[in-house]
């Protein structure tokens, strides 16, 4: 447990800032991009396909993590 001295008025700010939306925005633009164009706002009810790629570490444990997951013992 953290002692109540130890939790500034700034870190409770940003505490609550997290849980008060699960969307995060990590990269923005305030102009439209070379070569798009604004044609209208996207409707609520679109679901639009994207995909985010990650860098992977640890691919040499690869084969050990899966078969860790896979096996019905494993509390992964």
């Amino acid at each position: 447990m953290v002692a109540p001295s130890l939790l500034s008025p700034c870190r409770l700010a940003v505490a609550a800032s997290v849980f008060a939306s699960p969307l995060v925005v990590h990269q923005g633009r305030s102009i439209i991009p070379l070569g798009w164009s604004l044609h209208r706002r996207g409707e609520r009810d679109v679901t639009i396909p994207l995909k985010i790629a990650l860098v992977q570490s640890n691919l040499e444990n690869l084969d050990f993590y899966l078969l860790d997951v896979a096996d019905p013992a494993s509390s992964n």
